[in-house]
């Protein structure tokens, strides 16, 4: 992590091997823009703060508080009244119905606790940090970070970070706060409220993302395919099919509605939604709907299997081939065009596509041509 006054650069490293070959995302705040970089899907988006997920550090992030939605636009709900206090030198931030709270140091600013919780579907955020640790240069920083989403009132992801060393540089480079991205990258770029990023695909390597950014126009989408309604759906032949028990033949959907559900494990909103779609899988079991979880193509089938089984899964799953271009989550999501997961594609018995977005409209298609065939 640097920081800058108001500046951050947050990089996160996983996977095995060296430190050049292990994957590594970007959060970048250059005092503009955001910048987030994920190398797993080859996607770079920039975009003003308040259009982006901004997390809480110290209290000068406290005007981004409490956050009434996680996405690329804000909620157009007024967010509720804020009363504060102060006990035990700290000041306590709560939101009106106590959807929200807030807990920093009333000196320092270092922040103790942030949380929310939509009382109205059960999702949320809670971040707790532990033992402050002042370094040198005045940085205050915690030995411990805990961070928890939930979703239907439960726990869907845990993330913690134990800081063992800070060395503060003696000065940054003049590019600490630009963004490189390798060729093949795809760029959104938000530049208003409307929800639509512009787009490109960057052909060569790029020293400054936003430079790249801002020369898009809105008719830059139209380079990325878009597969429309009513054309014939790709099709459903991935590398493995499985269920919670392990591999399984390929199903046969002749004649049935097929509602494909995108998705990874690694992804935490995609996580979040698999108690809706299970439910919905249930709900529509004996129908000629059919639910499938078409998994991104890294994973195994065992992976896949456990996790399934951990989480109550009961429709059937696949495992996506790998694409041969960068900026896919797999060959089947590219045949679709899904650059973000979760997403959701429907398909007639007819094999045409009906709707691809999210998995509520996505199923709401479905109901109503159920209902029109009388079932």
């Amino acid at each position: 992590m640097l920081v800058d006054g108001a500046k951050s650069r947050t990089m996160r490293s996983w996977g095995a091997g060296s430190d050049t070959s292990r994957q590594q995302s970007l959060e970048v705040f250059n005092g503009e823009e955001i910048i987030l970089y994920d190398p797993s899907n080859g996607q770079a988006t920039v975009g003003p703060p308040r259009y982006l997920h901004v997390h809480v550090a110290t209290l000068a992030d406290v005007c981004h508080w409490p956050f009434v939605r996680r996405g690329p636009l804000e909620s157009t709900q007024p967010k509720p009244e804020k009363t504060v206090t102060q006990q035990d030198g700290k000041i306590i931030q709560e939101s009106d119905g106590g959807e929200s709270r807030l807990v920093a140091d009333e000196a320092t600013g270092f922040l103790y606790h942030t949380s929310w919780l939509r009382s109205a579907d059960g999702s949320g955020r809670d971040l707790w940090q532990f033992e402050p640790t002042v370094y040198k240069g005045g940085a205050i920083l915690p030995r411990l970070h805990l961070e928890l989403t939930y979703a239907d009132s439960l726990v869907r992801t845990v993330q913690c970070y134990f800081i063992e060393s800070f060395e503060p540089a003696e000065a940054l480079p003049p590019d600490a706060f630009a963004v490189s991205v390798p060729a093949g990258t795809l760029v959104l770029a938000y530049v208003d409220a409307s929800g639509s990023p512009n787009q490109g695909t960057a052909f060569e390597p790029l020293t400054d993302v936003v430079t790249f950014a801002e020369s898009l126009s809105p008719h830059s989408r139209s380079i990325v395919p878009v597969l429309k309604v009513d054309e014939p759906a790709p099709a459903l032949d991935p590398a493995a099919w499985l269920d919670r028990d392990g591999a399984t033949k390929a199903p046969d959907f002749a004649g049935k509605l097929l509602l494909v559900d995108f998705w990874g494990i690694s992804c935490g909103p995609c996580v979040g939604q698999l108690p809706t779609i299970q439910r919905a899988a249930a709900q529509y079991s004996g129908t000629d709907l059919v639910i499938v979880g078409l998994h991104e193509s890294r994973g195994t089938v065992d992976e896949v299997a456990t996790f399934a089984r951990k989480h109550g899964l009961t429709f059937p799953l696949a495992i996506d081939h790998p694409a041969k271009e960068q900026g896919w989550f797999g060959a089947i999501s590219k045949a679709f065009g899904v650059r973000g997961i979760p997403q959701s594609a429907l398909i007639d018995r007819d094999g045409k596509l009906v709707y691809i977005g999210q998995f509520e409209q996505a199923l709401s298609r479905a109901d109503a041509l159920l209902q029109i065939a009388g079932e």
